[in-house]
């Protein structure tokens, strides 16, 4: 007789029980089995990400490619037959009964990575002395967090980086804080390093991770770190890399433009910031760059104030050389660029392309360059020596290239003149060098289709031209 054949092991599939690291409102829910006669479009829509899942585990690829490849299937059997009964055939084998899938091998696999590393983090704090047995280790358990957080779907790898909890632990990103509690505690330049381009990739997939960052430690290491090796007397070529590193972190931490948490702000805004302004001037463009975009983060964090002399960028402007960051600031918002916002993207900020759609508004309550250009000529100590005579002439042809395209009704005429208005008080920058400019100005002042705003500004920007 034949010897029955042994059935075949089916895979174990993630517990999502209430013992899951996961917690439960977060849970991604089964969708309904369509039926064989479903239509195409139906099938699709439900089962498409469950099959993405499963291309991607069977793979090996990341999510993004096993989209790519279901869409090039679907199409080649589309195109394959217009016939009804194929499309039925493939809706039934699209919609045969398949072990759910919910996160597949990824949100396994992390919850392993997770659960090593916060080990390795609490055997840290008991021994409380370093050791160089573990440092392959956490490097690999990093590298390899960083690969499934980019390859994976973004709603696995954001649920797990929420929501994920230890044993008898009950904290929203939990991990987040103990990869903070790593970074504090560690001093090996190499797992530091590798925890910052985790913390660069985790930021740029999910910015609410910027909440609990803003409010930890990791912000003040981050400057602490900076300002030790730029003092250092021997700073070396090579260090520059390790400072761009550290204040992209810092600047994307920061970047959401919320108020600066009171407990760190005079810290940043009077002790890192003059740092930042000097950083602008290091011989390393890269470090350079990040310092500027990094005073843009934190100026975004300090409100306006009707005393503005005192605003910490103002003051320490002031007492600077700001040749540099000048020159960026007009570069940027002469092609419509916000740096902050492109670093959430990508590490390049300057292209030959504008950095935005030419017709906006450019508000100074959302735009980091607007708003840092407000603050530096709101008061006349900063507005005097931000910028020099050419760079002030650059100043009205970008000016009036705006508020001669812009329509009555755009928001960004009315930005541009309340700029105008703050340059022409508070720097050397003479209005009645640019007769087209005057013209524009005496035009809005008695234009009866402009907001009373943009009249009154316009007649107060001309009278401060008659008085110089």
């Amino acid at each position: 007789q034949p010897q029955p054949q042994p059935q075949k092991q089916q895979p174990q599939k993630l517990d999502l029980s209430s013992t899951s690291t996961v917690k439960q409102r977060h849970r991604r829910q089964l969708p309904m089995q369509p039926q064989a006669t479903t239509s195409i479009e139906h099938v699709l829509t439900h089962m498409k990400p469950e099959i993405i899942q499963q291309i991607r585990d069977d793979g090996d690829i990341p999510y993004s490619n096993a989209r790519s490849a279901l869409l090039t299937i679907l199409d080649v059997c589309w195109n394959a037959s217009l016939s009804q009964s194929t499309l039925q055939e493939l809706s039934r084998v699209i919609s045969s009964p398949n072990a759910p899938i919910v996160g597949g091998k990824d949100e396994q696999e992390l919850n392993q990575l997770f659960e090593s590393l916060t080990a390795l983090k609490n055997d840290a704090q008991e021994r409380s002395w370093a050791t160089g047995d573990d440092e392959q280790q956490i490097l690999s358990i990093l590298e390899r967090i960083r690969v499934v957080v980019r390859d994976a779907n973004e709603d696995v790898s954001c649920t797990m980086l929420r929501d994920w909890t230890s044993v008898g632990s009950h904290t929203n990103f939990e991990i987040i804080e103990t990869l903070t509690e790593l970074f504090q505690m560690e001093t090996r330049t190499s797992l530091k390093a590798a925890a910052i381009t985790l913390f660069v990739q985790m930021i740029r997939l999910d910015i609410e991770i910027t909440t609990p960052l803003q409010h930890s430690v990791l912000p003040t290491e981050l400057a602490r770190e900076v300002m030790q090796i730029w003092n250092n007397e021997d700073v070396q070529t090579d260090s520059f890399a390790e400072v761009s590193s550290l204040l992209k972190l810092f600047a994307l931490i920061y970047s959401t433009g919320t108020e600066l948490p009171s407990k760190y702000h005079d810290y940043l805004s009077r002790t890192f910031l003059p740092i930042l302004f000097d950083l602008t001037l290091c011989q390393d463009e890269n470090a350079s760059q990040m310092a500027i975009i990094c005073i843009l983060a934190v100026n975004n964090l300090i409100p306006f104030s009707d005393n503005m002399s005192t605003h910490p960028c103002v003051v320490v402007a002031a007492q600077k050389d700001c040749h540099v960051l000048s020159e960026h600031m007009f570069q940027y918002i002469n092609h419509y660029q916000d740096p902050v916002e492109m670093l959430k993207e990508s590490d390049d900020i300057i292209t030959d392309e504008f950095g935005a759609d030419d017709a906006a508004s450019l508000d100074p309550n959302t735009h980091s360059v607007m708003k840092f250009l407000h603050v530096m000529f709101s008061a006349r100590s900063s507005g005097s020596v931000f910028a020099c005579e050419g760079d002030l002439l650059i100043v009205g042809d970008i000016i009036l290239r705006e508020i001669q395209d812009r329509a009555v009704t755009d928001l960004g005429l009315r930005h541009f003149l309340d700029f105008l208005e703050l340059v022409a008080l508070n720097s050397p920058f003479n209005v009645s060098q640019t007769p087209r400019l005057v013209e524009l100005l005496e035009y809005y002042s008695g234009d009866d289709s402009s907001s009373q705003h943009i009249r009154d500004t316009a007649a107060r920007i001309l009278h401060t031209t008659s008085t110089v």
